[in-house]
């Protein structure tokens, strides 16, 4: 297979790279984002957990878009036909995930709750999509798991496309570089190990790791579990990790759209209402031009 493509303009029959455009992401979220993640304020902060966010922002951008290299959806391109990327957002939070269990069975346990997060942000990238938010998609997942009917079903497209996901090609289609040193390790062994799950295991990985209330009580614990992040209030420290999780998938969500809109059109800039309108807010000092530059622009990262 050829390089993966972020997104396929079948009229001009151009393929843009998805390595790049996962990289640019990256960048745009630690460029727009760094301070915002960085700081937290004081009624949300969650020691051990907060000081990870930006690390968190930035591979859920260099991950927001690797179920997109799965032969599934690539070799539609290849053969001439028209297709999308169904719910491939949901391999990525996948990975992320087992990647975070893994972390958390070698007792690295903030590493552990920073990749859940970003898990989480991956799963909602696109949450404004037609049955595609968890809230909507997840308690399908399990009904969809005892149905006779499996040739369309939503669990079986995310199984098919963990299933043709080449662990070579993805990882040639991430920027890995542009993430933690220990984040690399636990993600590679996660994009290889997700082929193999079964239904049942990626639709129970998904329900326990990626609803804001699963997701939370894992980071913070209940009654039940031993928290990744200890805190003294446990409900309110589910609540600054739900708090963690909408401003990690905002992020995400806006350098994607902002970066796309670049990528789309490089001479003219974004120029979507919607994404004018960040570009404003969030670099209101430059043209569309400028903006561009800046969002892809390498900054330090953590």
């Amino acid at each position: 297979m050829g390089e993966a493509c972020a997104y396929y303009d079948e009229q001009k029959h151009i393929c843009y790279p998805l390595p790049v455009h996962a990289r640019n992401v990256s960048r745009a979220v630690e460029t727009l984002f760094r301070e915002r993640l960085s700081i937290t304020p004081p009624a949300a902060r969650l020691p051990g957990l907060s000081e990870r966010l930006l690390e968190a922002g930035i591979i859920a951008g260099a991950l927001h878009d690797i179920g997109k290299a799965s032969r599934l959806y690539q070799e539609r391109f290849q053969r001439g036909e028209a297709g999308g990327f169904p719910l491939h957002e949901y391999l990525g939070a996948l990975i992320l995930a087992e990647a975070s269990r893994a972390l958390r069975l070698q007792d690295m346990r903030q590493e552990a709750a920073a990749l859940l997060l970003a898990a989480g942000a991956v799963a909602r990238h696109h949450a404004a999509m037609k049955d595609r938010h968890p809230t909507i998609l997840i308690p399908k997942l399990k009904a969809e798991l005892f149905s006779q009917r499996q040739e369309k079903t939503r669990l079986t497209t995310i199984h098919s496309a963990a299933a043709q996901l080449d662990p070579d090609e993805a990882l040639r289609a991430t920027p890995l570089d542009t993430v933690p040193r220990w984040a690399r390790r636990p993600i590679e062994e996660a994009v290889k190990s997700i082929r193999a799950m079964s239904r049942d295991e990626i639709a129970t990985a998904l329900k326990t790791s990626i609803p804001a209330t699963s997701l939370a009580e894992k980071i913070a614990g209940n009654q039940h579990t031993r928290p990744l992040i200890p805190a003294h209030d446990k409900e309110r420290a589910r609540h600054a990790v739900t708090g963690h999780l909408y401003r990690l998938s905002g992020a995400l969500i806006v350098a994607d759209i902002l970066v796309a809109g670049c990528e789309r059109r490089p001479g003219e800039g974004p120029e979507k209402a919607y994404a004018t309108s960040w570009i404003k807010e969030l670099l209101p000092n430059q043209n569309p031009q400028q903006a561009c530059k800046t969002l892809t622009q390498h900054t330090n990262t953590p």
